[in-house]
Parts: C-alpha cells; structure tokens; sequence
C-alpha cells in the first residue's frame, strides 16, 4: 500500500454563546491511488461564497418524478446483441443510475419497420446491414425490453415512425391513418408480450430541416390526432409524447418557408444539403422570394391537438453559454404548455447532448462539464427525465458516454455517475456563482447534496455556509475532467457553519452532509 498524507480544509469561526464550543473539523484527503496533493484553502484563487439554504425555505418546487432523471438512447444498430450481451452494457448503465431507455435510436425511428427490424429504405441512415448476420445482430424492440426488465429499468421510450407516412407513395391522408395503425400494432404487440412501454413519441425532430421530411407544425398537428387516436384504441394507459423545438416561439424549418418554397426543397433533398435551417431558408427565399407570416410551432400543435398528447419531448443540443438559461427556456414552455391546454405539461428531454464537430465543440473535458451544468438545469425546470445521447458512438465517440469499441466509461459517464446523487434529490437552490461556476444544492429526506461545476481555467476558493449543521458527516468528492483524476474527503463535525475548499479549473465538486 502506498503511504498516504492527510490535509485539512478550515472550518469558519462564527460567534457563538459562551456555553459552546468551537470546534474546528478535520478531513482526511483521500485521493485515487493515495496521492498527496492538497485541494483545500489556495488563497491564490478569487473567493466565491455560497449559503445552503433551508428546503422550507425554497421556491423552487419539486422535481416531478422524484428519482434520477438520468436516460440514455439505445441505437438499434450499434449498441446491439453484441454490445448488450459481450460488453455488458446492462452492467454499466445500472452503475450510473440510468433510470430510462429510448429505442429505437433518433432520426432512424422515421426510417424504422418495427415488425421486420429493418429499414423502410435501406439505403437511407444508417443504413440496413449488408448481410443476414449483421442483421440480425440489430437489437430488435423484445431483446431491447429483456435487456432493460434485467436493469432494473421501467421508463421507456419508444419512438414511432411518422414522417414515412408522408415518404409513401399514394394519398398522404391513407398513409397517415395506415402508420398511425401499425403503431398501433406496435403497442398491441408489447402488450402481448408481457412488457409495458410508457412513452410514445410520434417521429423524432420533424421539425428541423436535417430530418428526412421535414413537417409543418399543421401537417404534424393533422397526423398526431390520428396516432393518438389509434394508439390509445391499443392501450389507453400508455402516454403519447409531441415533439417540436426546446423553445417556445421556434417555428422549425418548413415552419419558415411558404408551400412553394418547401415544395422546392422536399423535392431537391440535396438543396442547401449541411446549411442550419436558417441559412437554408435564406437561401431558398433567394431562389424564390417569399416570408411565412404562420405562427410558432407550438402554439400551431395546441390551437390544433392540445387533446392529442400526454407530454413533451424536447431535444437540446446547445452549449452552456449562461448557467440558468436552460432552466427559464423550459419553464417558459411549461408555464405556457400549462395555461394552453389548462393542464399540467411533463416534459422530457429525449435527446441531449453539446454541438457535433461541426460547431467546433470537441473538447471532451468541456462537453462533460457543460452536460453537468445542463443537467442541473432540467431538475430545477422539473424535466421528468434526460435521455442522453449516445451511449456509443464511432462518429461521435469525443462526446459518447461510453467508447465505442470496447465499451469503457469515458469522461461522461464518471461525471454523470458523480452527480446522479445530486441529481435523486428535490432540487432547493441552483446559483451561478460566477460566469464559470454553476451551484446546485438538493435534499432528500436522508442528507443535503450540492454540485460545484467549475468551467474555467482557473481554481475558485468557496466559502461554503452549511446553515449550521449539527452532528453532521460531510463528504466532499472532486472530479477533475482533464486528468480525470477524482479526490474524496471526509469527515464529522458536531457543529459546523462554514466551510472553505478549492475548485480546481475544469473539475465538478459533490458535497453531502446529514
């Protein structure tokens, strides 16, 4: 065993009456492999200060499911057979308290036949197999549910094939009537078989000019009525989830464009091929001129479905540039959801994750820290979970949650492990304590948890009030995403109120006490 050395982090002297004692507590700096380095008390770094507040005392409300809203999407042709069964990614998921699956990956469930496991058109992403044996090694929606009954794992989402409907040869309106009825097969078929899928979410992004068929909020508003319809004929308890963009007034792509300019873009696919939607629709206006004066694409779905959904799904690929913005986006949408329909609105972040290559966000170190904060987030806005996407990934693979051939935990999946216990709790106080630190203190009926999430360059001291904790057991573990080394400190204190420890630059702090 190597020797190991044993720092201390300074309690804070308060004035106290004369019939108590100051005592001061002392940690023992536990760090992997016994490493020796001190994180505590740097006077170089800039003094940030934070109070826990008292959960009677908080106006943030309770988190809706009151569990860990941790998800994960499966995709059907990479994490399959061989991944579930040789790389046991069961065993895996479970220890980072994924409490959620999504099947059957994103933009492939509008080119998916649930009854065969293959691709309408073979030739569009992903692509089908090029032999029977890779086929057949795609998990198919059964193994998909045998896998996650074996985690443990209840809330599913499934994800139902919407924009074929309007891919299909022949009258658009018998289409949608004949894939809202094999969705319906679909949810009969789980029955049958003994499982129960909770969540339904009709297409995946229709809204975005990158997706096969991109739908109007109208010819989306017309086809959720009839998939509602057929699937609730199939099982009523199931839930019905839309979909549209994480803010409240996007209007998504063809949403932007009048019929004529959509008519030229669905019938070139290559026009304005890897443009944003924006730039994209520029560029059509020029070819023929034009402006669509139609309304936001969520106030379209309520004026024309508000009775055809059960909740939300929303998908947020954006960076952290403000600490709580993620937070206010989804309470404007909820807030607005709610006074609409004159019900409460869940939501569920069903793909997430920072900007592709594409964008210039490839630092993994930064893409961790980001998701951390983002996760925050959806707690304090009462997101009822957060399906993360990829689990693996060969093209994605700097911002996967596991590698892609082997299957270890990258710098992701620490970090996510790190805060799931955060993240259990009912959210009572989210802070941004500078431009780079983001605060976030829950409480569960058994201790207080808070998560520190430095984003910068540089180390912050804090200064911790704890709210005069008595007899209280303090743990405080620190994860370092650049190094990926993670330091743990603990300790018992019979009266403490406050605390200073250090945030090294580019790390994520947990601290819990009883």
């Amino acid at each position: 065993m190597k020797n190991c050395h044993f720092h201390s982090i300074k309690i804070i002297e308060q004035f106290l009456p004369v019939s108590f004692t100051v005592i001061f507590l002392f940690f023992t700096v536990i760090t992997a492999g016994c490493a020796t380095t001190n994180v505590f008390s740097d006077t170089k770094y800039k003094k940030l200060s934070v109070s826990f507040v008292n959960e009677s005392k908080s106006g943030l409300g309770s988190n809706t499911n009151n569990q860990n809203l941790l998800g994960m999407n499966n995709l059907y042709w990479i994490d399959d057979d061989k991944a579930w069964g040789q790389k046991n990614l069961g065993a895996t998921l479970s220890q980072a308290n994924v409490t959620a699956l999504r099947y059957p990956g994103g933009e492939v469930a509008d080119n998916y036949n649930w009854e065969t496991n293959s691709l309408e058109n073979p030739n569009e992403f992903p692509k089908e197999a090029p032999n029977a044996s890779l086929k057949a090694q795609r998990l198919d929606y059964l193994e998909f549910l045998g896998h996650a009954a074996k985690m443990g794992v209840t809330n599913i989402f499934f994800v139902v094939n919407v924009e074929g409907a309007f891919l299909a040869p022949g009258n658009t309106d018998n289409n949608i009537l004949l894939y809202a009825q094999k969705a319906a097969r679909w949810v009969a078929d789980v029955k049958r078989h003994g499982y129960h899928v909770s969540y339904w979410e009709i297409g995946n992004e229709p809204y975005l000019s990158s997706t096969t068929y991109s739908l109007t909020p109208l010819e989306y508003a017309k086809a959720l009525k009839i998939y509602y319809r057929e699937m609730k004929r199939a099982d009523p308890s199931i839930q019905i989830g839309v979909t549209g963009p994480e803010g409240l007034q996007g209007k998504g792509f063809a949403g932007l464009l009048t019929e004529e300019q959509l008519a030229h873009v669905r019938k070139d696919k290559d026009f304005c091929k890897n443009e944003r939607a924006n730039d994209c629709a520029e560029s059509v206006k020029k070819l023929i001129p034009g402006e669509n004066r139609g309304m936001p694409w969520w106030n379209t779905i309520v004026d024309n479905a508000k009775d055809s959904f059960d909740f939300v799904a929303i998908h947020d690929y954006s960076i952290v540039e403000k600490q709580l913005a993620h937070t206010n986006q989804i309470q404007k949408l909820s807030s607005y959801l709610q006074q609409s329909t004159g019900k409460k609105v869940d939501i569920a972040v069903t793909e997430w994750n920072v900007p592709n290559r594409k964008k210039g966000f490839t630092n993994t170190a930064d893409i961790a820290l980001d998701n951390a904060v983002k996760l925050g987030n959806y707690l304090v806005g009462q997101v009822n979970y957060a399906i993360f996407w990829p689990i693996r990934s060969e093209e994605n693979s700097y911002r996967a949650l596991l590698t892609f051939d082997s299957a270890e935990p990258t710098i992701l999946y620490k970090t996510f492990k790190l805060i799931t216990p955060v993240l259990a709790g009912r959210p009572v106080n989210q802070l941004s304590l500078d431009k780079d630190v983001y605060f976030l203190q829950t409480q569960t009926k058994q201790e207080t948890t808070a998560m520190l999430v430095n984003r910068g360059e540089e180390g912050k001291l804090v200064k911790a009030d704890l709210n005069s904790v008595i007899n209280s057991n303090v743990e405080i573990e620190q994860l370092d995403v650049v190094t990926e080394k993670v330091t743990v400190t603990n300790g018992k204190a019979k009266l403490s109120n406050s605390i200073e420890f250090t945030l090294p630059p580019k790390s994520v702090t947990v601290v819990k006490y009883k």
